[in-house]
Order: structure tokens, then sequence, then C-alpha cells
């Protein structure tokens, strides 16, 4: 018959035992979360974050002056739009490139990606 020093030694040993593998479980989790945490802001440094759309255009994974291009190609498009006012009886038609009509996306982009 055992005594009960070694059933106590056999009960805690395995206890012990049971609170290192969680302690590392959990240290381990955490290792794991702040790895994957890092990765992600380093592979978006200086890049927009995933989701972030300017005048419907999805810019993510972009750096500011790819962004600024491509909506300056965009808005390349917006100067053939046709543009009518009237007044009373006067009417008058343009396109909005001979009116001027511009897109300042440089506020959007900064807001965006601050």
């Amino acid at each position: 018959m055992e005594s009960n020093s070694q059933i106590k030694s056999s009960y805690f040993s395995k206890k012990f035992k049971l609170e290192l593998f969680l302690l590392g479980l959990g240290l381990g989790v955490v290792a794991t979360g702040l790895v994957l945490g890092i990765s992600f802001v380093y592979s978006y440094r200086n890049k927009f974050y995933p989701g972030i759309h300017i005048d419907n255009v999805l810019v993510a994974g972009l750096s500011r002056e790819e962004a600024q291009n491509l909506l300056d190609s965009k808005a390349e498009n917006l100067m053939t739009y046709q543009v009518k006012i009237n007044v009373d009886d006067v009417s008058i038609a343009s396109s909005s490139g001979q009116l001027q009509i511009k897109r300042d996306y440089s506020t959007a982009i900064n807001t965006a990606f601050e």
C-alpha cells in the first residue's frame, strides 16, 4: 500500500503539470495574437487598411500615391458629363470639363489614411 506522502506528491505533480500546460497554452495564444497583430499592422504600413472606400472606389492595400492616381483616373471620366443649367427660359448646356469641375481627393485621402 502506498503511503500518504507518495499519493500527495503524485497529485501535486499532476496538478502542477496541468498548470504548466495551461500557462504555456495561454502564453502561446497571447504570443500568436501579438505576432498576427504586428504582422497585420506591418503589412499595411503606409497603405490603406481593408474596407476603405473613397468616392465608392476601393483603395484598400494602396499607398497614398496609388490611391491618388486611381482616383484621378476615375475623375477624368467626370470631364465628359454634360451639365445643363436652366434658369427661367434660358438653358445652358456644357460639359463638366468646360466648366472646370474637378474633384479634390487629397482631403479625403488624408482623412481616410489617419
